[in-house]
């Protein structure tokens, strides 16, 4: 293991698993979701805003927003980036 993947690690939540991980098991938790959630997760990774995904939706922003917080607690990942790669990674883009 190189030193700037270490360093990587180390900078990690200790409770997040690395994005790239196991892919089976986060496509396995897509049937999990609600289906607004999954139109969430859609949205994201078609790369659209949240003002987007809220006016697709007809939602307000800060639903959308929520949405995005759970969405990212379910899939252990810490920021909107690497929730649309998992996105991506599961086919929903």
């Amino acid at each position: 293991m190189d030193k700037e993947s270490i360093l990587h690690q180390a900078q990690r939540p200790p409770w997040t698993k690395p994005v790239h991980a196991d892919v089976a098991e986060q496509i396995a938790y897509l049937p999990r979701l609600t289906p607004r959630q999954r139109q969430v997760l859609y949205g994201v990774a078609r790369g659209l805003t949240n003002q987007q995904i809220a006016d697709r939706l007809g939602i307000a922003h800060t639903t959308v927003k929520w949405h995005l917080g759970t969405l990212m607690a379910k899939f252990a990942v810490s920021n909107r980036t690497e929730l649309a790669y998992v996105a991506v990674k599961c086919g929903l883009a």
